[in-house]
C-alpha cells in the first residue's frame, strides 16, 4: 500500500517560484510510489488549516517552504506522532541546515523519499508557542521588522544584511534580564538569544554548542549596547569566537525567564507579535518527529 503524503507548499517562501520546483518534486514522490496530495497556501490561517486538515489522513506531512512555514508545522505537530518532512525552499533553511537535509528541494525530495527516517528532535517552548531553532531579544528582531518583503523575495537573505545596516546608528538598545530559574541574580544583556539548534540565520552558529537532541536550551547574552561593540560582536560571531568574549556569557539550562520593558523579539525568524513583557522558556525534549 502506498503511504500518503501531504505536500504543503508555501509559493511565498524564498526566491523560486512554484511552477520552478513543484511539478519537479511531486513526479520524485510520486515516482518513489507515494501517494500525493497537494495544498497550496499562502497565509497563517491556511497553512495551519492544511495541518490540521492532514492531522490522522496521512502517513507523513512535507513542508515546500522556510523556517517559517516549518515552524507553523513544529506547531501543529509538537506532542504527536506525525513525522515532518522538510523540502527547503525558504530564504535560508536553517533547520534543514542544522539536520543536514539537502537545501536543494529536488535533492531534498529523493532524499527524504528514499532514505530518511523519522528521528524525535527537542523543541523549545515559549508561553504557549513552540520553536525549533530559536528565540532572540534585541538588535536581530529589530532588523526582520524592517526587512521590505518584495526586496527579499529579489535578494534573499541580503535583504536583511540591507535592513540591519540602515538601522544599526539609530536602534535604541533595551535591557533585557535573564532568570535560570536556580535561585541566582538575574542577568542583564542587550541582545539573547536561546537556542534549541546551533545555526542562526544561515551558516552561522549564535550558539554553537547547541544540539538538538541533549535536554537542554542553549542561552548566549550579549552584555553590552553601542554600535562599536555590536560590530565587534558580530565579527566575532562571524570568526566563531564570540562566546569566548568578555562581554559575552553562555550557559545551557532546561528552562529561563527573559524579562524586558521594550526590545522586540523574534521566534525561528519571524518578528513575535505583541511585546512580550516576561516569559518562561522551557526545552521539550523530543517532542516532534522529524524526517531526517
Amino acid at each position: 500500500m502506498k503511504k500518503r503524503i501531504k505536500l504543503i507548499a508555501n509559493p511565498d517562501s524564498g526566491q523560486r517560484h512554484l511552477e520552478e520546483y513543484l511539478p519537479k518534486v511531486m513526479y520524485i514522490l510520486g515516482n518513489n510510489k507515494f501517494a500525493v496530495d497537494v495544498d497550496i497556501v499562502r497565509t497563517r490561517d491556511e497553512i495551519v488549516s492544511a495541518l490540521k486538515e492532514a492531522a490522522g489522513e496521512v502517513d507523513y506531512v512535507y513542508i515546500c517552504g522556510g523556517d517559517g512555514t516549518v515552524n507553523l508545522a513544529i506547531n501543529e505537530f509538537a506532542g504527536t506522532d506525525m513525522p515532518l518532512g522538510i523540502i527547503p525552499v525558504g530564504t535560508t533553511n536553517v533547520l534543514a541546515m542544522e539536520l543536514s537535509i539537502p537545501i536543494n528541494p529536488f535533492e531534498a525530495a529523493y532524499y527524504l523519499a528514499n532514505f530518511a527516517e523519522p528521528k524525535a528532535y527537542d523543541v523549545g517552548k515559549i508561553g504557549d508557542n513552540y520553536f525549533g531553532l530559536m528565540v532572540s531579544y534585541g538588535f536581530d528582531a529589530h532588523t526582520i521588522s524592517k526587512v521590505d518583503f518584495n526586496l527579499k523575495k529579489i535578494i534573499g537573505r541580503y535583504a536583511y544584511v540591507l535592513a540591519g545596516f540602515s538601522t544599526l546608528f539609530t536602534y535604541k538598545p533595551e535591557p533585557v534580564f535573564i532568570d535560570f530559574l536556580d535561585g541566582t541574580e538575574p542577568k542583564k544583556g542587550y541582545f539573547v538569544v536561546v537556542g534549541n539548534a546551533s545555526f542562526y540565520g544561515g551558516p552561522y552558529s549564535m550558539t554553537p554548542l547547541a544540539k538538538m537532541d541533549d535536554g537542554l536550551l542553549d542561552v548566549c547574552i550579549f552584555k553590552e549596547k553601542g554600535v562599536l561593540k555590536s560590530i565587534s560582536f558580530a565579527i566575532d560571531v562571524l570568526r566563531g569566537t564570540h562566546i569566548n568574549g568578555q562581554d559575552v556569557e553562555y550557559h545551557q539550562v532546561p528552562k529561563v525567564k527573559l524579562s524586558t520593558k521594550r526590545a522586540p523579539s523574534q521566534v525561528d525568524g519571524d518578528v513575535a507579535e505583541g511585546e512580550i513583557e516576561s516569559v518562561e522558556i522551557a526545552i521539550c525534549p523530543k517532542a516532534v518527529k522529524i524526517l531526517v
